[in-house]
């Protein structure tokens, strides 16, 4: 909240902020109705379905991650080394031209995790079915992993998390368990703990999810504090080890996102290994991106920024070996993709034109591996202004 000189006192920001909570609770009041609404309305349709079998579907959705400082996408330092042996491997496929509709974890996933598109303009989102709606509707047992707070006005279980199947966070994130530490520290949460809430097939209830289970898990991934994100034990980067020495704390801000992101690979790759058994489709990617003193027109700007640098984010799919020998072909397709300009606000469409589900909001130029996605669509991005303005360099 951006406070006036007139409103400095105690009571009178704590009469503002209450009253900018309050508004906020309305509106997601009015989102989640809308969003009931639209669920109860939702009509789709399942043909030509790619997969005949249940599968299992994963989003790992990141938090603060950013292209700029991951090895695989060019920085010089071993900051992912685990996705980029995946990858040298022929395990994932990495994605090297995407980016965000925003530099705001809300702003960002309320298209992602919706039909909505930039093409919407300023059209409330809560209008337009929600990804998680459409795969229970859809058929899927549905699940929502959080190593997020669960409470809270810029909670993303407060808005899609809480309407799946199953809602899991690791300790001190959701109210059941937070109440277990009133008036005591709350346990350090990291996202390695996820990895003890993994879900599988097993775990679908009886006669629940016909056509498989997806998955939702939200990281902490690289947002700040930094150095929060990650055990000592990743400690591995220095202000020394640094190419390029800025002076000061900087160096330590930089070295401490570095960590960071060597700890994300460390749990986004550890998540895949858990789960090459099983008929696996999984997409990683990050809600926005994050500027450490390296944008060149802001050199000393630390946090987020609508331009490119602040909303370049990682894209990888993985398939289980299993589930690539079944259908060679989709892998074929998603290989082919994989260097087209995308833009995470069509994630929604994307995966669902994928699976073969239909409704009256598809559209096949939105959908990646489709033969007529649209690679020439202008990217447009939700700016600080309150304007969506073309993606800038």
């Amino acid at each position: 909240i951006i406070m006036s000189a007139v409103r400095s006192s105690s009571l009178e920001r704590l009469f503002w902020e209450t009253r900018f909570s309050l508004d906020k609770e309305k509106e997601i009041a009015i989102a989640l109705e809308n969003m009931h609404k639209s669920y109860s309305q939702l009509e789709l349709s399942l043909d030509s379905l790619p997969f005949k079998q249940p599968i299992h579907v994963v989003l790992i959705l990141g938090e603060s991650t950013t292209t700029h400082y991951m090895h695989g996408y060019g920085y010089p330092l071993p900051t992912t080394p685990r996705l980029d042996s995946l990858e040298s491997q022929g395990e994932v496929i990495r994605f090297s031209d995407v980016v965000s509709p925003a530099a705001s974890t809300i702003l960002s996933n309320t298209r992602s995790l919706t039909y909505y598109t930039m093409e919407d303009g300023g059209r409330p989102w809560y209008e337009y079915p929600t990804l998680i709606g459409v795969m229970r509707k859809a058929g899927f047992y549905t699940a929502w992993t959080t190593a997020q707070d669960a409470v809270g006005l810029h909670s993303m279980v407060a808005m899609f998390g809480g309407s799946a199947d199953t809602l899991l966070g690791i300790p001190g994130t959701i109210p059941g368990q937070i109440a277990e530490y009133y008036g005591e520290d709350l346990p350090p949460r990291i996202d390695g703990q996820l990895l003890n809430l993994l879900l599988t097939m097993k775990d679908i209830p009886q006669g629940r999810g016909p056509r498989g289970l997806f998955e939702v898990l939200h990281l902490m991934g690289c947002h700040e504090m930094y150095r929060e994100r990650y055990p000592e034990s990743f400690a591995r980067f220095t202000p020394k080890d640094l190419p390029q020495q800025l002076g000061g704390e900087k160096d330590q801000y930089i070295a401490d996102y570095l960590n960071a992101v060597a700890y994300n690979d460390y749990v986004v790759s550890s998540i895949i290994e858990h789960y090459k058994g099983e008929p696996v489709l999984l997409f990683y990617f990050s809600d926005h991106g994050e500027v450490i003193y390296n944008d060149p027109k802001n050199p000393d700007l630390k946090g987020r920024s609508s331009q490119r640098v602040g909303v370049s984010v990682p894209f990888y799919i993985y398939m289980s070996p299993q589930l690539r020998e079944l259908h060679p072909e989709i892998w074929v397709r998603m290989q082919d993709a994989q260097a087209l300009p995308y833009e995470t606000d069509l994630f929604t469409h994307t995966l669902t034109g994928l699976l073969g589900i239909k409704t009256k909001y598809s559209q096949p130029r939105y959908e990646l591996f489709n033969p007529s996605y649209d690679a020439n669509r202008l990217r447009m991005i939700w700016d600080y202004s309150g304007r969506s303005l073309p993606l800038s360099n």
